[in-house]
C-alpha cells in the first residue's frame, strides 16, 4: 500500500496527519454518510483513530478497515470485518477550519516540566454545509503540530 494513496478510491493525498475523533466507529460511519454530528454523543474514552488528510479538492478524515480480533474468534464470537470510513468534505461545501493549539510554557521551569509531561492535542474543527443550508462541524485531535495542515488547507481551499 502506497502511503500517499491509502484512500479507497486511490485519490492523491497532498498531506496527512495521524489524528483521532471522539465519536464511536458506528456513529462516525453515520456522520460520513450524511448524518448530523451534533446528534451523536462524543467521548474521548475510546478514541477513533484515523488520518486527517487534504486532497486537491477536499479535506477529510479516514478510518482504516478493521478485522475482528483473534481473541473474539477463539471464544467463538462471529464478527464481520468493519469497513473503512471516509468522511470527505469537498471544498465546495467546506466553510471553515478552526485550530486550537496547546499553550507553550513561558518560564524555564515550565519548559523543563513540559519535557516530562504528555502534551495536550492540537484541535482541528472542520465545518461544512449541505445544499439544504445545514451546517456541520467535526472535531479532530492531532498529537503533532497542525501548522502545516493549516497552511496547506488554507492554500487548497482558499479559506
Amino acid at each position: 500500500m502506497n502511503f500517499e494513496k491509502f484512500l479507497i478510491d486511490g485519490a492523491d493525498v497532498r498531506f496527512r496527519q495521524l489524528a483521532w475523533t471522539p465519536f464511536s466507529r458506528a456513529d462516525f460511519e453515520r456522520i460520513s454518510a450524511g448524518a448530523a454530528p451534533e446528534s451523536f454523543r462524543q467521548s474521548d474514552r475510546v478514541p477513533l483513530w484515523g488520518i486527517a488528510y487534504i486532497l486537491d479538492d477536499a479535506v477529510g478524515f479516514y478510518v482504516n478497515a478493521s478485522v475482528p480480533s483473534s481473541l473474539s474468534s477463539m471464544v467463538g464470537l462471529k464478527s464481520e470485518p468493519l469497513p473503512a470510513i471516509d468522511l470527505r468534505i469537498p471544498f465546495t461545501a467546506f466553510r471553515a477550519a478552526r485550530y486550537t493549539r496547546p499553550r507553550e510554557p513561558k518560564t524555564r521551569f515550565g519548559k523543563f516540566l513540559s519535557s516530562f509531561i504528555v502534551k495536550s492535542e492540537n484541535v482541528i474543527e472542520l465545518e461544512w454545509g449541505t445544499a439544504g443550508g445545514e451546517a456541520f462541524c467535526v472535531r479532530v485531535f492531532a498529537a503533532q503540530d497542525t501548522r502545516e495542515f493549516e497552511r496547506l488547507l488554507s492554500e487548497k481551499s482558499g479559506r
